[in-house]
């Protein structure tokens, strides 16, 4: 049998690691270790021991041996110890299934089994490598910081950081959908947990649409007339600038939710609240949460894309060589004016609109095109 624990210091500088193990058997001691490990997360700690006592108890095991049973108090560690996988101590985890594997390969019989054990329970065993553990926090660290440790100190760094650059204008942008206090408060996450991962990142093209979204930079006539770039400066359905509020609130080529609809107050520069909170689907100022905006980019798969840009383009290129409907004002039209009014007959119709967007899908965009084609050159 093998007991392992892995402990840290709490609050000191710099940070202390100590792992611990036991090999025994039901009625003797064989072997035990405890060592230090440096700058490492408890998980590290007790990957390490798990490693250190699966080679301890192999290299102890004689012939009459065919089975290790292995007890730890972390449960993570225990189901990643062998697993081989990404992540933290990915490296110990492949020394540890090598020894494994040697161990197994002696013959047929031979097995590993791993149990996680509770903590603290009164089980003499792990009450010893617990204490291993605690005692060799006193000893030597090596110079050592596991990439958990590491990253963790980049992240807080960069956050750090990005709240300092945050505070100057010519860094988060004069138009940014969040007000400086919302940004202060939201900060910087690479956790899945973070909402605006929780929406988009699932999605390397969703994530890059709600980020032009939110900072303005993506290609409209408010974009381009700020930074003098070519291009059209009025809206498609005729308002002479295209702005990203008019773009939100007001456009009718576009569909949204009833709930979604222009603050009561909104000064020149649209800084509208970004509302991060999943509940709070509009504060007291009418301003719209992240959830109602990343519902508009979802129901409006071309708002902010350069693939709408160059859609309209080629469609005014049409529109001013004459002739007949061609494929991209077609497409523009089922886009929009043709997508809004089916909207709007099925949410009057159902009461609902939960479904339409799952039949409203690419293909059958591509129906309404050529519907519309065939209606406009035979039927007008």
């Amino acid at each position: 049998m093998v007991f392992t624990d892995g402990s840290q210091s709490r609050g000191t500088s710099p940070l202390r690691t100590g792992a611990a193990w036991l090999v025994c058997d039901q009625t003797r001691h064989v072997a035990s270790g405890k060592f230090a490990f440096g700058a490492a997360t408890p998980f590290d700690a007790e990957m390490a021991a798990l490693a250190v006592g699966l080679r301890k108890a192999t290299d102890t095991a004689g012939p009459q041996i065919t089975t290790i049973n292995i007890f730890a108090d972390n449960k993570a560690a225990a189901q990643a110890i062998l697993a081989a996988g990404d992540g933290p101590s990915q490296m110990i985890s492949i020394l540890a299934s090598k020894t494994a594997r040697a161990f197994l390969e002696r013959s047929p019989q031979h097995k590993i089994v791993i149990w996680w054990c509770p903590s603290h329970c009164g089980i003499v065993q792990n009450e010893f490598v617990d204490q291993g553990a605690k005692d060799a926090l006193d000893l030597p660290q090596p110079d050592f910081t596991s990439y958990s440790i590491a990253r963790q100190r980049l992240t807080a760094r960069a956050i750090h950081r990005w709240h300092k650059s945050i505070e100057d204008t010519s860094y988060r942008g004069e138009h940014n959908l969040a007000r400086i206090q919302d940004l202060r408060k939201c900060g910087v996450s690479h956790i899945k947990q973070h909402p605006i991962f929780q929406k988009s990142g699932k999605s390397n093209m969703d994530f890059a649409r709600v980020a032009r979204f939110l900072s303005g930079h993506f290609p409209h006539g408010e974009f381009r007339q700020r930074f003098n770039l070519e291009g059209a400066r009025e809206c498609a359905c005729g308002q002479p600038l295209e702005t990203r509020e008019h773009i939100l609130y007001d456009c009718p080529l576009w569909v949204r939710s009833p709930s979604l609809h222009r603050p009561r107050h909104l000064s020149h520069a649209f800084r509208a609240v970004l509302i991060l909170d999943e509940e709070d689907e509009q504060n007291r100022s009418g301003h719209p949460s992240f959830k109602q905006v990343y519902q508009f980019l979802k129901q409006n798969p071309m708002v902010a894309t350069f693939e709408w840009a160059e859609l309209l383009q080629k469609a005014a290129e049409d529109q001013q060589r004459g002739g007949g409907p061609t494929f991209s004002q077609a497409l523009v039209e089922a886009h929009t004016t043709i997508k809004v009014a089916l909207y709007r007959m099925y949410r009057d119709r159902h009461g609902s609109t939960s479904d339409f967007f799952k039949n409203y899908d690419a293909s059958h965009l591509e129906k309404l095109t050529f519907i519309f084609i065939y209606y406009n050159i035979f039927l007008l």
